[in-house]
């Protein structure tokens, strides 16, 4: 019998908790703009950056989603739809998996009357470029 012991992986920058501010789409990117920033776990203690940005090239149009559940059902969006969401409510983030070319978000979508659960999920053949402002953000709390 052989064995191979994948260990966990410690992530050094989180989007958990962070709240999407803006979408940019282009040709083949898309970039996710997070006005209050993502965690920083470089440090010992987590700490929240300060306006931070989140870029996916070459991006499969095809192959990527944006679902919608909502109750007992579910809606399959094209992705160019996320900006709608962002635009007319509230885009937290509450999961994040990393796969071989497939970044897959879970998120919770909040107005003043509904919460609804959105997935984007997306495959590229780029690098994912995570990049913060340099200044932190003291006592930030979302």
């Amino acid at each position: 019998m052989r064995q191979h012991l994948r260990k966990q992986q410690k992530l050094l920058l989180s989007l958990q908790r962070a709240v999407v501010s803006d979408v940019v789409l282009t040709r083949d990117t898309i970039r996710l703009v997070f006005e209050n920033g993502i965690q920083d776990r470089f440090k010992q203690r987590s700490e929240w950056t300060s306006r931070a940005f989140v870029t996916v090239p070459r991006i499969d149009w095809e192959q990527s989603s944006l679902v919608r559940f909502d109750d007992m059902k579910y809606t399959t969006l094209p992705v160019k739809k996320l900006s709608d969401f962002v635009n007319d409510g509230r885009l937290e983030i509450v999961g994040e998996f990393y796969g071989d070319h497939r970044f897959l978000l879970n998120c919770m979508w909040m107005t003043d009357m509904v919460c609804l659960t959105i997935e984007l999920n997306l495959y590229y053949t780029g690098d994912i470029i995570m990049q913060w402002e340099a200044e932190e953000v003291e006592g930030l709390v979302l």
